[in-house]
């Protein structure tokens, strides 16, 4: 009952007054664990783990991804997201468990859960796209479902269809088969629907896997053990050129930004989501190549992306949208991690997934066949998935992802009952409990800035500054100093000061500094803060930087341009303003844009806009003055 508990409790908090606070699914996820956990240790029959060397593999990536915690620039979201994959794995060990204990009774049990829990995703999601003027992909966009994100509903649309119909050969009621089969079915219509192009090649790419799983059990086609150990290296081979050497190249191949480039907006910004993927893979593999041994940090690569420039990606050159992840799990495993540790994390998965294989294409028993090859057709569409989008980094996915790795390994030991027995001292014991109440306490604290975030950004649409800066000094803490949008919560505390005439935002923007050292916005205003106490010098320094990350944002351009105009030093200005990517073609672009990038408030984008339309002109009307031309 473990599984559907975690679920139906994740299920209750995102309905919880409408919220899709990220971390309380986290919070309930970890807090469940911690009770399941405690009562499989505390139970007279003992745990027990797979005995496979594909799981010691799974302990080692673990393992070795925790290291990169202490390259991170930021410890603490570096140690948040660490918690993610430990949780992971102390699930899938819950799951294993379950299975192992009573194999049967398991199954019915995760049937139960994503039924339930499929219907209420596909109901919500419906009921949202029914209320879609259109079907053009900034409207769809708005159908989020459960997940906060069209992107993330959709995998998980996925993955739960793939769970209800892998249940469908055993299900005795025709109802159940039925029910499956109508969920799958609306499943699949919806995501087609919402024009999810990477979760359609998931679907395609599971569907290929089985049939070459089915083709081989119906041929009874046999494998020796030289043929499988050769196939597994050869495929990890093939797998770490490609994204070492074969994606590194592809990546520099030029795509359309958008399906018609005859008009003007165009050579600004891009509607093509594989243009703007490549662009990101390209900037990660100049951090691989700075990073190359221990990584930037599990979790940093949102710290130390806009480093590489954002020039080309035209949502954060000129918008306040802050890319969290790079969009294809490996390549940011890569550069979080460095190289030996993604290869370890590589021959797991590929480890998993071979000897999985060979271990379902062997089962005599019909239904038990069609579970696994099922279960193993999803994780490898998921893979497929993960190589356009980050969905491990929601928790409802890698709960069900923790539930995969359990039946995979059930199928690795099923023959001969290969597991060990946990049987742990009290110390030892306290560890796995240890770990979990800290992931408890993170997730509280996560789940708190997540809250205060959200209430302070409601108080800051109400121009009620002074409750703003309440709930953005309650909600930091060492677990949430970036908040789910990418900004330093330090940097909020700083402006909120500002706008109330406080003092000691200075020191607000240096510790949002220190948290997210090339966020462009929390630049500009710790130069403006710096240049206040007469630390000039400092201040050009934040101001360079922030021109060096972004050409779109024009502030730091503006606070530049009137210190080298302020000490008559006309050339420095000059090269500054020259540079000022800013005419009446490109504000009535951005005023058009601010229908999809600044939905909830368009009035105020416009003006603002409007306002460094004009500034710049008249910075470009007062240097041909001084210049006396």
């Amino acid at each position: 009952m473990a599984g559907i508990l975690l679920i139906a409790g994740c299920l209750a908090f995102n309905m919880l007054n409408g919220t899709t606070f990220f971390a309380v699914r986290h919070l309930i996820a970890a807090a469940g664990s911690l009770l399941s956990f405690g009562a499989l240790l505390l139970s007279p029959r003992a745990a027990v783990i797979p005995k496979s060397r594909v799981f010691y593999l799974y302990l080692a990536s673990v393992a070795a991804i925790g290291l990169s915690v202490f390259s991170a620039v930021n410890v603490g979201e570096s140690t948040f997201v660490y918690s993610k994959y430990v949780l992971t794995f102390l699930l899938a060990i819950l799951f294993y468990n379950l299975f192992v204990v009573n194999e049967k009774a398991a199954r019915k049990t995760l049937y139960a859960g994503c039924v339930v829990t499929l219907a209420v995703y596909l109901l919500v999601s419906c009921m949202q796209l029914s209320h879609v003027e259109d079907f053009s992909f900034g409207s769809l966009y708005k159908v989020t479902g459960l997940s906060g994100n069209k992107t993330f509903l959709t995998i998980m649309l996925f993955v739960l269809s793939s769970f209800a119909l892998a249940y469908i050969a055993e299900a005795k009621r025709k109802s159940c088969k039925l029910l499956s089969v109508t969920l799958f079915a609306v499943s699949l219509a919806l995501i087609v629907t919402l024009k999810s192009r990477a979760v359609m090649l998931s679907y395609a790419a599971a569907v290929a896997f089985f049939a070459v799983m089915f083709f081989v059990r119906k041929r009874k086609v046999s494998f020796s053990r030289k043929f499988k150990l050769w196939t597994t290296a050869a495929v990890f081979v093939v797998v770490i050129l490609f994204f070492t050497a074969g994606l590194r190249l592809l990546v520099k191949v030029d795509v359309p930004k958008t399906a018609d480039e005859t008009t003007a907006e165009y050579a600004y910004h891009s509607t093509s989501s594989l243009y703007e993927r490549f662009i990101l893979w390209e900037k990660t593999y100049e951090m691989i190549d700075d990073h190359p041994f221990n990584g930037c940090g599990v979790g940093n690569w949102q710290v130390i992306f806009p480093d590489y420039g954002l020039s080309e990606l035209y949502g954060a050159n000129y918008w306040n949208i802050n890319f969290t992840r790079p969009h294809n799990e490996f390549l940011g495993l890569l550069a979080e991690c460095g190289h030996v540790t993604f290869f370890v994390c590589m021959l797991f998965v590929i480890s998993l997934i071979m000897k999985s294989f060979f271990a379902i294409c062997k089962t005599v028993d019909r239904h038990n066949f069609v579970y696994g090859a099922v279960i193993l057709s999803a994780f490898v569409g998921c893979c497929v998935n993960s190589f356009f989008s980050f969905p491990s980094d929601k928790t409802e996915y890698f709960i069900w992802k923790a539930a995969m790795y359990a039946v995979l390994f059930t199928y690795i030991t099923k023959d001969k009952n290969e597991y060990n027995s946990l049987k742990l001292n009290t110390l030892w014991k306290c560890v796995p409990v240890a770990v979990l109440v800290f992931t408890v306490f993170a997730g509280f604290l996560s789940y708190k800035g997540e809250r205060n975030v959200a209430a302070a950004a409601n108080a800051v649409r109400n121009n009620d500054w002074k409750t703003a800066l309440r709930c953005y000094e309650e909600a930091v803490s060492v677990f949430y100093a970036v908040d789910n949008d990418g900004f330093p919560v330090n940097w909020h505390i700083g402006k909120a000061k500002e706008q109330l005439g406080l003092s000691g935002s200075l020191s607000d923007y240096r510790k949002a500094h220190d948290d997210m050292p090339f966020c462009k916005q929390n630049l500009n205003d710790l130069g403006a803060a710096e240049y206040a106490c007469g630390n000039i010098e400092t201040a050009v320094a934040y101001f360079e930087k922030a021109m060096q990350i972004s050409s779109g944002f024009l502030y730091p351009y503006f606070n530049l341009s009137y210190i080298y105009l302020k000490n008559n030093d006309l050339d420095k200005a000059a090269a500054v303003i020259s540079t000022m990517k800013m005419d009446e073609n490109v504000k009535n672009i951005l005023i058009n844009d601010a229908v999809f990038f600044e939905n909830e408030n368009i009035e105020d984008t416009k003006k603002r806009i409007e306002s460094e339309y004009q500034t710049t002109m008249k910075l470009r009307r007062t240097l041909n003055h001084l210049r006396g031309e």
